[in-house]
C-alpha cells in the first residue's frame, strides 16, 4: 500500500512539473493544446529569449491559471495577468518598457470588468457594463479630479465632464477663436453649468455660466452631440479583446 501512494506521489510530482514552449501551444474551443496532439497543457509554460528559458505562468486542464507575466525582449516586465480556470480574475497591469504603468483592469470574479485604470490618459472608468459607467479624469498626483461623471444608457446622466472647445477672445484689436477646455455639469440628463478653465494646464477657473438658453450652453451641448459618449464605449470594449 505504502508503495503503491509514492508511486502515485512521484507520478503526480512529476506530471506537474512538465513544461512547454509557449511555441509549441495553441487553443482550441477555450482549451490550450500541445501542438500536433489531442494533448491538453497540463503543466508551466516558458518562452525563450535568446538561450534564456523565461517562465510565463501555469495552465492547468487545458485552462490558463495563477498568476502570468509577459516580458519585453529587453528583460522588462511587459504585463502581469492572473487567472482562475480561465477567468480572468484580480488585476492585470500593463507597463511601458521603462517600467511606467500604460493601464490596469481590474476583474470580477466572473470575468466581468470593475474598473479600468489608463494612465496614459489619466482616465478612470468604473463599470456596470458597456452602455453604464462612470468616468474619472484626475492629474498627475491622482487626487485632483477634473471630472467625475456618470453614463447612463449611453447617454451624459449626471457629474462632470471635461470637454474641449473654442471661444472668441479679443487679442489686441484682433478677436480670435481660442481652444478652451471645458467642465459641463449634468443633473437627470440635463446640462445645468459650465466652468471654462484658463488654459490647458492650467485649471483655474476664468469664468462660470449657468445654463438656459445661453448660446454657450447650447453650443456645448451641441458639441458633446457631436462627440457622443460611443468614443468611450469603443474604448472600453477595446480592453476587452482577449
Amino acid at each position: 500500500m505504502k508503495k503503491a501512494v509514492w508511486f502515485i506521489l512521484i507520478i503526480s510530482f512529476g506530471f506537474s512539473q512538465k513544461a512547454y514552449d509557449v511555441n509549441h501551444i495553441f487553443l482550441q474551443k477555450n482549451l490550450f493544446k500541445k501542438k500536433f496532439s489531442d494533448e491538453l497543457i497540463n503543466g508551466s509554460v516558458y518562452q525563450m529569449f535568446d538561450d534564456q528559458k523565461v517562465d510565463l505562468g501555469k495552465i492547468k486542464n487545458g485552462r490558463l491559471d495563477g498568476k502570468w507575466k509577459f516580458w519585453y525582449a529587453s528583460g522588462s516586465l511587459q504585463e502581469e495577468r492572473s487567472y482562475r480556470n480561465g477567468t480572468r480574475i484580480e488585476n492585470w497591469i500593463r507597463y511601458k518598457e521603462d517600467g511606467d504603468k500604460v493601464y490596469q483592469i481590474n476583474y470580477h470574479n466572473n470575468s466581468m470588468i470593475s474598473e479600468i485604470i489608463n494612465f496614459a490618459s489619466k482616465t478612470k472608468f468604473i463599470v456596470k457594463d458597456n452602455e453604464n459607467f462612470t468616468i474619472i479624469s484626475f492629474e498627475e498626483n491622482d487626487t485632483f479630479i477634473l471630472s467625475n461623471g456618470e453614463i447612463v444608457d449611453k447617454k451624459y446622466h449626471s457629474g462632470s465632464f471635461i470637454s474641449l472647445t473654442t471661444v472668441k477672445e479679443k487679442i489686441g484689436t484682433i478677436s480670435m477663436k481660442m481652444p478652451k477646455k471645458v467642465k459641463s455639469y449634468f443633473t437627470n440628463g440635463k446640462i445645468n453649468r459650465l466652468e471654462f478653465f484658463k488654459g490647458f494646464d492650467d485649471y483655474s477657473i476664468e469664468k462660470k455660466e449657468e445654463c438656459g438658453n445661453g448660446p454657450a450652453c447650447k453650443k456645448i451641448i451641441k458639441e458633446l452631440g457631436e462627440r457622443t459618449v460611443d468614443e468611450y464605449v469603443n474604448k472600453l470594449e477595446s480592453y476587452n479583446f482577449r
